[in-house]
């Protein structure tokens, strides 16, 4: 970031209407300048906190789909080793 300093006259030197306005459109450039500088900071760092929210939230759609297919399967071999079960004591009831 780059600002511009306003010296002002040497002493003794005679300061015209001109050059006062000169310097006065000088520092009010410089200040025009810095804002805009600082809004595009802040407007970079606004996007980065939402692309982070953005990445958070997959990770944590990812994470909560990856849990529900675990207890799917985890239900599934559960069910499965049940019917197991079952059919081995209807087969040991009737032998």
């Amino acid at each position: 970031m780059t600002t511009s300093t306003v010296l002002p006259p040497a002493p003794g030197a005679v300061r015209t209407p001109e050059a006062a306005a000169s310097a006065a459109l000088a520092a009010s450039a410089a200040k025009v300048v810095w804002v805009a500088r600082a809004a595009e900071v802040a407007s970079a760092a606004a996007q980065g906190a939402l692309a982070a929210q953005g990445a958070l939230a997959a990770q944590g759609a990812l994470a909560a789909q990856g849990a529900l297919a675990a207890q799917g399967a985890l239900a599934a071999a559960a069910g499965s080793r049940a019917r197991s079960s079952g059919s081995r004591l209807r087969a040991a009831r009737s032998s």
